[in-house]
């Protein structure tokens, strides 16, 4: 079973260079495995992120669309997994609150149901500093093809970008630059 690989958010580039009421952002990965752990070694991640803080609340939606680069499901066309987050800041450096992961299947036929991976977790995030964050919870799957009683613990790093050039509200490096040629 895919298990959750941390939650992306708090993207707030597009937003504040916008004066748009969500953040916006777009994570691609691409990724290698053994044929050990996966059939397919080659694959491909693509998260939009949409996120809105409100007074303590913070909310997230991170639909995910993975593809196999190389191997047997080469031709299977994109899986679905929708995640979502809502949070409370109990404290300005600790929030509390659901994250949600699931997996339905092909983009363009999901599976049933009770073969869907389907995951709750309680957790909890906590700002250690201006360069670290920890995110920690306990998860319940909903059907029978999600494991159940899933901890997880996840410490990030935030890299910081300097950029000396870069003037208040100019979007970050490769989309200024699109937006600036496209006009």
């Amino acid at each position: 079973a895919q298990r959750p690989r941390g939650f992306a958010g708090r993207n707030h580039h597009c937003r504040a260079a916008w004066h748009w009421p969500v953040g916006l952002s777009l994570s691609a990965e691409v990724g290698y495995q053994k044929t050990a752990y996966s059939t397919d070694d080659w694959s491909l991640e693509i998260r939009p992120i949409i996120d809105k803080t409100w007074r303590k609340w913070y909310i997230a939606l991170n639909p995910t669309f993975d593809r196999s680069l190389h191997g047997p499901s080469i031709n299977s066309g994109y899986d679905f997994a929708p995640n979502a987050k809502l949070s409370f800041a109990a404290t300005p450096k600790a929030a509390v609150g659901l994250e949600y992961y699931g997996v339905t299947g092909k983009l363009d036929r999901p599976d049933p149901y009770q073969a869907q991976q389907q995951l709750l977790f309680l957790a909890i995030d906590l700002d250690l500093s201006p360069n670290w964050e920890f995110n920690a919870g306990y998860g319940l799957g909903f059907t029978p093809a999600t494991d159940n009683d899933i901890l997880k613990a996840i410490l990030g790093y935030r890299f910081h970008r300097r950029d000396k050039n870069k003037q208040p509200g100019q979007l970050p490096g490769c989309l200024d630059y699109l937006l600036r040629r496209l006009r």
